[in-house]
């Protein structure tokens, strides 16, 4: 392949017959070997020094390639990798063999130019690339987002919510989330709203759910307030069925196994009322407890005393770490220190 039209055609340039041209070549048997070597020469000599982030570029990928029935594409099956793993940026374009050379070497130019090309009246435009923007709360915090369609976020503690600037010309509504948040989305039949953890993609039209995505947490749980949502596992070496939830239902989707994702229901009053600023404990470890507690009020916790009861439940609206401390150490027996910075249970 001439590496000069193999440019030509990444940077948009290409009559119809030299596209042609270009796929033909490309469906040949050993395409895929030759094309990683072209690729690397490519970029070498026009793309110094490029930087990349790696998790987004891997999520706008699958952004790009949702199947024609609007369902998701199995990420497992065109990307087969790793989410996030470290590769040379032409790995983009060698794992388009699974979907459409062209879909993703058209992805390619957008990610590396940091720009839109669109072709308008024949002539050819440069739009800005889209800015997004990054909302993160520390342990401790909270915080109430509007989107740009009119969405209601609230981000719970020590998560981090990742969205476009401006959704008017998307035919998607796309964010990120890592942590947990409750979604109040504004209804919009002809753009689906799309959130993407590190294991699932939940998509809805106009719908209220809480998604908890932790990063140290074995699963991704999705439970349903009102409306429909479906949940579907982004990685899997076997194909896994998305699900369809409804008002009630909850989705938990496991993290390291490949397994199915299981339905199941949920308690309102244990789950998501950490948004109207309500604490629950509900039979839990004081592993558990401790570990809610750090990241309600945002001090670390350092256990001293051993043999702490266990199965502890209690509920405590918009109380100070004092109350609440005070009433869990009247159960569970045991003292307590308050410093700057932590608290030591003794």
């Amino acid at each position: 392949m001439n590496k000069n039209l193999l440019y030509k055609y990444f940077k948009g340039e290409c009559t119809e017959s030299e596209t042609q041209q270009v796929l033909q070549w490309y469906a040949k048997v050993n395409a895929d070997k030759e094309l990683n070597q072209e690729i690397d020469e490519v970029f070498n000599r026009n793309v110094d020094n490029y930087t990349w982030d790696k998790e987004g570029t891997l999520k706008d990928i699958l952004i790009q390639i949702e199947d024609k029935e609007g369902g998701f594409a199995e990420k497992k099956e065109i990307l087969n990798i790793a989410p996030y793993r470290k590769k040379r940026p032409y790995f983009l374009v060698r794992v388009a063999a699974i979907v459409s050379f062209l879909l993703v070497a058209c992805s390619l130019l957008w990610l590396l130019s940091h720009n839109k090309e669109v072709k308008q009246n024949n002539q050819l435009v440069v739009s800005s690339e889209i800015d997004y923007i990054t909302k993160q709360t520390t342990k401790g915090q909270k915080n109430k987002l509007t989107l740009p369609d009119g969405s209601q976020i609230i981000l719970n503690a020590a998560s981090k919510l990742r969205f476009a600037n401006s959704f008017s010309t998307d035919k998607e509504r796309i964010v990120y989330l890592e942590g947990e948040a409750f979604f109040d989305v504004a209804r919009d039949t002809s753009r689906p709203f799309v959130i993407y953890t590190q294991a699932t993609a939940t998509r809805v039209l106009g719908t209220s759910f809480n998604i908890n995505a932790y990063r140290d947490n074995p699963a991704v749980s999705v439970a349903v307030v009102s409306g429909e949502v479906q949940v579907k596992r982004l990685e899997s070496k076997q194909p896994v069925q998305p699900i369809n939830l409804v008002s009630g239902e909850k989705a938990i989707c496991d993290v390291k196994n490949e397994v199915q994702i299981k339905k199941t229901t949920f308690s309102y009053d244990r789950e998501i009322v950490w948004k109207d600023g309500t604490l629950t404990f509900y039979k839990e470890d004081f592993e558990t407890v401790a570990k809610k507690l750090e990241m309600w009020f945002g001090k670390k916790i350092i256990i001293q005393k051993k043999n702490i009861k266990n199965d502890f439940t209690g509920t405590y609206h918009n109380k100070s770490l004092k109350v609440v401390l005070e009433g869990i150490s009247y159960v569970l027996d045991f003292d307590y220190v308050i410093n700057e910075e932590k608290i030591i249970i003794k």
